[in-house]
């Protein structure tokens, strides 16, 4: 269990676009609450910021020791 931990949680780096795309998506859904004309941009943002965070935390352990630079 250490082990898969190891390999997916302790390499996990939440940078600051990360959370600037999560704000972005909760304003996106308050102005769709007061914007009709928006309909599903939100939930298609969300969703896509999602598919690309599953395959970043997918791919990045396969990669080996990082990224060097």
């Amino acid at each position: 269990m250490k082990k898969i931990f190891r390999k997916y949680y302790t390499d996990l780096f939440l940078g600051k676009r990360l959370f600037i795309g999560l704000g972005l998506c909760v304003c996106l859904f308050l102005f769709s609450f007061f914007i009709p004309i928006l309909g599903h941009l939100p939930y298609l943002a969300f969703g896509a910021l999602m598919v690309l965070l599953l395959i970043d935390f997918f791919v990045a352990p396969k990669r080996g020791k990082g990224v060097f630079a």
